[in-house]
């Protein structure tokens, strides 16, 4: 089941969680971004389903002092900042304190969130079932071009993925398709 959440998640091009993993469920993630282009009052968060934001700060000045980057003063409060949570967005109000956009600065914007599934979420459990059937059912297809049972035919390309494309399809809800360029 692992291999195939890892799998699972490194396709939705979710990134790697604050425990060093990938993972569809729930996690804690760490990200330094940047305002998008031309509205700086925005943050595009990359992940596809976040849950809830730990913390934000805003720090331009947080290589000065290495032991106490991202101090309470640099942090924003909840009450300036609000989570788009469909769009992945987070916005940023217009009397925040001390700066009422986002910073352009390497790594000023950190933003702590939570991202992912619960571990017995109906959304994504038959989804991860059916990705765990195909890796355990892979070795059985050989040589063969194209083999059926129970009413289920693969082709050769399909059992040559990692993830069939049911599952692949079935993700497309959560994938970060901004991931996929540049």
């Amino acid at each position: 089941m692992a291999d195939a959440n890892a799998l699972m998640a490194e396709f939705c091009g979710w990134p790697v969680s604050d425990a060093g993993t990938y993972t569809m469920e729930s996690a804690t993630y760490t990200a330094h971004l940047r305002p998008r282009p031309g509205e700086r009052r925005v943050l595009d968060i990359p992940h596809g389903l976040i849950t809830a934001i730990t913390s934000a700060h805003m720090d331009p000045s947080w290589n000065v002092s290495i032991a106490s980057a991202y101090g309470a003063a640099a942090e924003v409060a909840a009450g300036y900042r609000v989570l788009d949570a469909r769009a992945r967005e987070l916005w940023l109000g217009s009397t925040a304190t001390p700066y009422s956009i986002w910073r352009t600065d390497a790594r000023a914007n950190r933003v702590i969130y939570v991202g992912g599934f619960a571990a017995d979420a109906p959304e994504i459990l038959p989804i991860a079932a059916d990705a765990v059937r195909h890796l355990l059912e892979r070795p059985r297809v050989g040589s063969a071009v194209a083999i059926s049972q129970g009413g289920q035919s693969v082709t050769r390309s399909d059992s040559d993925a990692l993830l069939p494309a049911s599952v692949r399809n079935a993700l497309a809800p959560w994938v970060v398709w901004s991931s996929r360029v540049g």
